[in-house]
């Protein structure tokens, strides 16, 4: 053990400056509308929320204690990295291994843009990158070992995987078809056991709002089926995950002949996960970060036939050399704002949103079709905002909190389409709005307009007509 953590002493430094750079990215670079969601859900701390379990939300508010700007956003998101990085490594190292295999492993993770860019951009898929590592790392202390703490310590991680992001149970479900003989284990099913305890708290949120992430994520989400969408997600696949890495792996995954006791488990994550969402596609559309954990498969295979082939070892080192200076330029010209008349998310957020609180003189502000905007907007000028959807639209968490329930009876500015008065945003995109001067919550206004007595005449003509643009068809 001292031997592995002298020689791990040069892993730990290149993975530490990694930390440092993803920590001081994470500081100079404005949020993307997702993790601005996501915020929200850490001012608002709860078992679940409306599209995702709660553990991003609480990573979030742990790292706002320590700064309440973006960087505090991130900050547990750049911790993660390098933790399960190095707890990954731990499944590959060998008393043999030395500085050449710890960069060879770094720099096969750096040419991986997907593991890049969810190491300072504060998503689900951080934890949920941690957690597969370690589960990965107590599954092969469960399968080795039958003392009771590798049992209690592999049902506490997929519990907690649950929190992280829902797929996770596919890293499960990918361990016990590569190994069936887990079906057969009385410790398995105690480990599941617990796992199911784990999430019990989170279980009885879903039973309260209806189960409706699972309704969601299962029924609602996607229900149509486009050719592009199976010609994207595969170009994706290729694209994020580096094609200068996804053709060796599939090279290797067929003719190699390296063995490993975890090699058959990752390739069933790859497989699992490649599948999965291939099928997911006839739908609707895939978003290529659902498919990270199969980064682990490809770094896993090719480090092993990369550090016993030196021909291929030199091949990987030079791609993930040239992959790093470029994906380097990248980040650069994000972080500095050189891209910032391009359409990337990350920027123009925090002066759209300023503008908008200026003609808002202090009013909340009702931004409709959206749950982006007002999380944007609530982040960048701390100021009270909701989001309704029209009835046929995309739902979101904004729908269960109802916040402009607290509007009631207030000067309310209210975004709509084509109103009299307009704000002029960056890159020429505006923004119309009107004012309310007694506003009534939409909740209220839809259960008035229920009533057989209902007059809408007595209605200011702003709130009928909010009421029509909140029934319309997106």
């Amino acid at each position: 053990m001292y031997q592995y953590k002298l020689k791990d002493r040069f892993l730990i430094f290149l993975l530490g400056v990694w930390w440092l750079a993803n920590l001081f990215q994470a500081s100079f670079m404005e949020l993307h509308f997702d993790e601005a969601y996501y915020w929200m859900f850490s001012r608002h701390l709860d078992w679940g929320y409306f599209d995702h379990p709660p553990m991003t939300a609480l990573l979030i508010w742990l790292g706002s204690l320590f700064n309440s700007n973006e960087l505090g956003v991130r900050l547990l998101t750049t911790l993660l990295q390098p933790v399960y990085l190095y707890l990954f490594w731990t499944l590959l190292r060998t008393p043999e291994a030395g500085r050449r295999e710890a960069t060879l492993y770094v720099l096969l993770c750096a040419a991986v843009p997907m593991v890049q860019v969810y190491g300072f951009v504060a998503t689900p898929d951080a934890p949920l990158m941690f957690f597969t590592a370690l589960i990965l790392v107590l599954y092969r202390k469960f399968t080795t070992s039958s003392k009771l703490v590798w049992t209690v310590l592999f049902g506490l991680c997929m519990g907690l995987m649950a929190y992280a992001k829902y797929h996770g149970a596919l890293v499960v479900l990918c361990l016990v078809l590569s190994n069936l003989s887990l079906l057969r284990n009385r410790r398995f099913y105690a480990a599941a056991l617990l796992a199911a305890l784990v999430m019990l708290p989170h279980l009885c949120w879903q039973d309260e709002h209806d189960w409706v992430s699972f309704r969601y994520h299962l029924m609602d989400r996607n229900n149509t089926f486009r050719a592009g969408y199976v010609r994207e997600y595969l170009l994706n696949i290729v694209g994020c995950y580096n094609p200068f890495l996804v053709l060796p792996f599939i090279y290797v995954a067929f003719k190699s002949k390296v063995r490993h006791t975890l090699l058959r488990p990752v390739y069933f994550i790859a497989g699992g996960f490649f599948l999965f969402f291939l099928l997911a596609t006839l739908r609707g559309y895939v978003q290529p970060q659902w498919t990270l954990p199969m980064a682990y498969s490809i770094v896993f295979a090719l480090y092993l036939y990369g550090a016993a082939n030196a021909r291929m070892g030199k091949y990987l080192i030079r791609v993930g050399w040239v992959t790093l200076a470029l994906l380097l330029v990248v980040r650069v010209l994000i972080m500095t704002g050189a891209l910032s008349g391009t359409k990337l998310v990350f920027f123009n957020n925090k002066a759209t949103n300023q503008r908008i609180a200026q003609a808002a003189n202090g009013a909340p502000v009702l931004f409709l079709k959206s749950y982006q905007s007002p999380s944007l907007y609530a982040f960048y000028t701390r100021q009270p905002s909701d989001s309704q959807k029209a009835l046929a639209g995309r739902q979101s968490q904004y729908t269960l909190w109802s916040l402009d329930a607290q509007f009631k009876g207030q000067r309310v500015m209210v975004q709509l389409p084509a109103a009299d008065s307009v704000v002029e945003l960056p890159r020429g995109r505006k923004f119309f709005y009107t004012f309310v001067d007694d506003y009534i919550p939409l909740g209220e206004l839809r259960q008035m307009e229920a009533q057989p007595d209902f007059r809408p005449e007595l209605l200011a003509p702003t709130l009928l007509r909010l009421l029509h643009q909140f029934r319309e068809t997106p």
